[in-house]
């Protein structure tokens, strides 16, 4: 009987430990690579040092300062777990429909490869390089027809940001 009562509290457990790593999602290693002395908040040191030498897609410094107050909603002068996953859910929020229409200019449900090159003129990479739009309009165009629809953006989009949260380089 013992055994059985074990085994009931250890699924039980198992399966708590589950839905709480679903919850946190793949944040748990970004927010652990910034809060380097592993105290639970993210200093503005922290941050700071995170973001350092990093540049927009514009190639311009990042203005930390700006980012961290925005992340900071209580304002007590560092990021806790709650507020990193607010800014998360944030930022994913805004992505979707907003950036594809962004590129789909004419409004037909797909982005040519001139369209996508107009919104990608004079921009850079994070080297300070110029974008090579035709390698990065020929990973987009995933069946190779000559445009891009919303589904491959999705997937492109998607395949980006799970790369971001693992820490594999993002080309």
């Amino acid at each position: 009987m013992r055994t059985v009562k074990f085994g009931i509290v250890a699924v039980g457990l198992m399966a708590s430990t589950m839905v709480n790593a679903q919850q946190t999602g793949n944040g748990d290693k970004l927010f652990a690579k910034l809060d380097a002395n592993a105290d639970g908040v993210i200093s503005k040191s922290e941050f700071s040092t995170a973001k350092e030498n990093k540049t927009n897609k514009q190639g311009e410094p990042i203005d930390f300062e700006k980012h961290f107050t925005k992340r900071d909603v209580n304002s007590d002068g560092n990021i806790d777990r709650k507020e990193f996953d607010a800014a998360r859910a944030e930022r994913a929020a805004k992505g979707g429909k907003d950036h594809f229409a962004k590129f789909d200019t004419d409004n037909n449900g797909l982005v040519s490869k001139a369209e996508f090159a107009a919104k990608k003129e004079g921009k850079t990479n994070k080297k300070g390089e110029p974008i090579d739009v035709d390698k990065r309009f020929a990973k987009l165009d995933a069946n190779a027809d000559g445009n891009v629809d919303k589904a491959e953006f999705e997937a492109a989009k998607a395949k980006h940001a799970e790369k971001k949260q693992t820490g594999e380089a993002v080309k």
